[in-house]
């Protein structure tokens, strides 16, 4: 059923947004699940397909997605809170998905969520795209 939805979404996305945006989001999507890939191999040395990888990359941004929505809310109630809760939040649901996609621990998941945050931070930097762009 997941697939068939997808499929609806990349319908929608491919009749309302033009190609060289579709062309950046999945080269973002490809390199994205690339860094989780070598993540994964660094931290459990075992190597994922390419395709769970892409899955757990989409499920991550969902649970950031949400999650960043929530320190939102929360942020505004308490601001002295600023400094703590936005990371743990991002990198918390992270972990989740890539536990649940990859078939790890949490902890395990804790730590791709860790390495492959860094190693986008560092790609970032070193192409010279801000943070911003790059998350």
């Amino acid at each position: 059923m997941h697939y068939f939805l997808g499929a609806i979404v990349l319908l929608i996305l491919t009749i309302s947004v033009p190609f060289k945006f579709l062309a950046l989001i999945a080269a973002y999507l490809v390199l994205s699940a690339v860094l989780v890939k070598v993540s994964t191999k660094i931290v459990t040395k075992s190597e994922p397909p390419l395709s769970i990888c892409i899955k757990a990359v989409i499920y991550s941004f969902v649970f950031a997605l949400i999650a960043g929505l929530g320190s939102l809310k929360l942020l505004m109630e308490m601001p002295s809170l600023s400094v703590i809760v936005p990371p743990i939040l991002y990198v918390l649901p992270q972990a989740i998905a890539y536990c649940s996609t990859l078939n790890i621990s949490l902890g395990a998941g804790l730590a791709i969520s860790v390495i492959a945050t860094l190693l986008g931070w560092l790609l970032s930097q070193m192409f010279g795209v801000s943070m911003f762009l790059a998350t």
